[in-house]
């Protein structure tokens, strides 16, 4: 255990204050949350975004786009249950100070830090040792440190499914008994349905059409997600 007064547990202390307000901050007047350095939105020469975020309850401000493909990756993510985008600001050097692209608590308690960058192999020298010395500075901090580029993250047609399902979803709370009937009416097809069917079945059920969407973005129904999903795209059951 690290003296009260060690440099290390000094800085394991701002961090974890910084991450406590971070998750405690609350939204401007158009409800978005920014983090510590913020973001301008539509700045030239950036593909900034703003992402209304179901598991957070806010919308967040992003700045670029492959920044939205890890939202939803988290949003999937069961252990995650909140993130925010610039929450920490890490003094790392004398007079140097770096800040991560986001910070998510997981359901054991556990801080994670992501950075999001196009190619981690196309990193320059000072961009490496930077982030190495930062990762070691958060692991004595408590704090898991991971390093994420575009082949981490879902592309193309897998992406634009995702965001179809997740943006047909995240319009309403499901209750628990909704989820378990689903699934339940689900399980007992012995071979694949289809999108279309599944959807049927839950309209002659009294159960929401759009719980397939929930489903299957939440990976509790499966599909070929490499492909556009249509009606009669196959959907099965996740054991």
């Amino acid at each position: 255990m690290l003296h009260p007064f060690h440099p290390m547990q000094k800085l394991a202390e701002q961090l974890l204050q910084q991450a406590e307000e971070a998750f405690a901050e609350l939204p401007d007047q158009a409800g978005v949350v920014h983090g510590r350095r913020r973001i301008t939105q539509g700045a030239r020469g950036r593909r900034t975004s703003l992402f209304p975020s179901r598991k957070n309850g806010i919308t967040i401000a992003l700045e670029s786009q492959v920044e939205v493909s890890h939202c939803l990756l988290l949003e999937q993510n069961k252990h995650v249950i909140g993130y925010r985008c610039q929450p920490l600001e890490i003094p790392y050097a004398p007079g140097r100070c770096y800040y991560p692209d986001f910070l998510a608590r997981t359901q054991d308690g556990r801080w994670r830090v992501s950075e999001i960058k196009p190619d981690k192999k196309q990193l320059d020298a000072e961009n490496q040792q930077r982030f190495e010395t930062v990762s070691t500075l958060l692991a004595h901090c408590g704090f898991e440190f991971c390093l994420v580029d575009e082949n981490d993250l879902p592309r193309g047609t897998h992406l634009d499914n995702l965001y179809w399902l997740y943006c047909r979803s995240a319009t309403r709370s499901w209750a628990a008994q909704e989820i378990e009937l689903a699934q339940l009416l689900l399980s007992n097809h012995s071979h694949p349905t289809t999108f279309g069917e599944a959807q049927s079945q839950f309209i002659r059920e009294g159960l929401p059409p759009s719980l397939v969407e929930y489903l299957l973005f939440h990976g509790q129904l499966a599909a070929n997600f490499d492909r556009l999903i249509q009606l009669g795209t196959p959907v099965w059951s996740v054991a």
